[in-house]
């Protein structure tokens, strides 16, 4: 990119640049491949912290003690 002069005309009112729909786009993608590692390397570390810390029971289904009282009752 090189520089910008400001003519006479434009001296003091808002210049504005003109950006690309492509390089928006680029933009956009560069930074959710930089993001989208990151919120599943944390969402994984989430779901294995819940696992580890939940009782064994919430995770199986099976014949519990509740199981039936709420299947038949």
């Amino acid at each position: 990119m090189g520089i910008i002069k400001i003519s006479p005309e434009t001296k003091g009112n808002p210049v504005y640049e003109v950006i690309k729909k492509e390089d928006i786009e680029g933009a956009f993608l560069d930074a959710l491949n930089k993001a989208l590692p990151e919120v599943a390397a944390k969402l994984d570390l989430l779901t294995q912290t819940i696992a580890s810390t939940t009782p064994e029971a919430l995770w199986t289904w099976g014949y519990t003690s509740r199981w039936g009282f709420d299947r038949w009752y």
